[in-house]
């Protein structure tokens, strides 16, 4: 798998079974230390440079052989390995998909929560501001994003930093649930510094991942950027600073209206195309590449 390297290697697992034998405190910590190793070999591994050392060795080992043995092909040649690209349309869906779920999980711990509250006219507004915030960031990483992340284009980032950035993107949107919670929860008391904080932290946390897909995919020009950065990065760390004495509904709808403006800027300005290359075009997904990058007919 070249686009996903990480499913050669099973050192993220060790953790995982160490954590069997682990109490409650290790349990946790190990947990992080599984995934935190998965996300990193995403990153960091290369499956193209990974094929070519496997195929390296086992040509070293061709000639190294005196006797036939098994996978040697009739006239003389060793194995050849091949490596499989993904569909980018199908695992850009699935992707999707996935922040849907998240952000379905989210909608499921609010309702949760109101089921405890007493129903009147401030709850209803809550419930309507957070959804609002909800569907702001549907809009920005599956309708004008690409794999979940927002201001993303397709075919601009490599597959794996793609998986990566999409890890990161889920894990705030799932933290964002925590503190929405709490502001149905208080009503229109002020949220408690850790839980504004949180609120505030997490939203501007995807935004910033936002404003680095947009940089990295050269979708965003300096003066998006610059707009970016400052209402959706100083903007809800500002409110997090100041807003010390505003409701929690308050403060939902302020990042509410903050995701909708970026959401109404991504709809009215014009997307910028990638700028054009001498490279060749990359091969098409699915096809089979030997080493040499040369696709192969499949038998």
């Amino acid at each position: 798998m070249l686009d996903f390297p990480v499913v050669q290697y099973s050192a993220g697992l060790l953790p995982w079974f160490a954590s069997l034998w682990a109490d409650e405190h290790w349990r946790l910590a190990l947990w992080a230390a599984g995934v935190g190793i998965d996300l990193l070999l995403i990153l960091v591994l290369s499956g193209s440079r990974i094929l070519q050392r496997v195929q390296s060795y086992l040509t070293a080992q061709k000639t190294t052989r005196r006797r036939p043995r098994s996978g040697v092909r009739p006239d003389g040649r060793g194995p050849v390995i091949h490596g499989a690209s993904v569909d980018p349309a199908h695992l850009s869906e699935r992707l999707g998909l996935f922040v849907i779920i998240v952000l379905g999980e989210s909608v499921v711990q609010i309702v949760a929560a109101a089921s405890d509250a007493r129903y009147d006219i401030g709850l209803l507004a809550t419930a309507i501001a957070s959804f609002v915030l909800l569907a702001g960031m549907f809009g920005l990483s599956v309708v004008f994003g690409y794999a979940g992340l927002p201001h993303l284009r397709a075919g601009r980032i490599p597959i794996r930093a793609a998986l990566g950035l999409h890890c990161l993107v889920t894990g705030v949107v799932a933290t964002i649930a925590v503190p929405l919670a709490l502001v149905v929860q208080h009503g229109s008391d002020p949220l408690p510094e850790q839980g504004r904080w949180l609120l505030c932290g997490a939203v501007a946390a995807y935004l910033t991942l936002g404003v680095v897909t947009g940089v990295a995919s050269h979708s965003s020009d300096l003066p998006r950027t610059i707009s970016r950065v400052t209402t959706g990065i100083a903007a809800p760390l500002l409110l997090g600073l100041l807003a010390t004495a505003v409701s929690g509904r308050t403060l939902v709808v302020f990042l509410a209206l903050i995701v909708l403006a970026h959401l109404w800027f991504e709809r009215r300005l014009t997307p910028i195309q990638a700028a054009p290359t001498d490279e060749a075009p990359p091969a098409r997904a699915g096809r089979l590449m030997n080493p040499s990058g040369e696709p192969t007919r499949r038998t």
